[in-house]
C-alpha cells in the first residue's frame, strides 16, 4: 500500500485543522488535494511528509508509520512547498533535485 490514513487529525489550539481523514492509496497512484485556503490541504500534506504530528489518528508511507518509522517516511518521500524554496529559473525536477541535495539525499 502506498499510503493509509485512519482517522488523522491536527488541531491548533481550539480549532480543528483537519478532523478524521481516512484514505487509501494504492503505490503508483496520483492524488489531487484541492480546497480553499484553510481547508487542510498543506495541513495533511505536512502531517505525511513527518513535519508536524497528528493530533489523532495514523498514517503510513509504503507501510512505514509515520510516528514510529518517521525518519524512513523522511528518507523516501519530499515535501516541497509552494512558497518556499522554488526558483522560477529551475525546472520541476531541478527544483526537487535542488530539494533533495540540500536535504542530503
Amino acid at each position: 500500500m502506498g499510503l493509509r490514513t485512519e482517522g488523522l487529525s491536527r488541531r491548533f489550539h481550539l480549532q480543528d485543522a483537519l478532523r478524521d481523514v481516512t484514505l487509501t492509496l494504492p503505490a503508483g497512484s496520483v492524488m489531487l488535494v484541492v480546497g480553499p485556503n484553510g481547508a487542510g490541504k498543506t495541513t495533511l500534506l505536512r502531517l505525511l511528509a513527518t513535519a508536524l504530528r497528528p493530533t489523532a489518528g495514523r498514517a503510513s508511507v509504503f507501510g512505514h508509520d509515520l510516528e514510529r518509522a518517521a525518519d524512513r517516511v523522511r528518507q523516501i518521500t519530499a515535501f516541497v512547498g509552494t512558497a518556499h524554496g522554488m526558483y522560477e529559473g529551475l525546472t520541476a525536477a531541478e527544483n526537487l533535485a535542488f530539494a533533495a541535495a540540500m536535504s542530503g539525499r
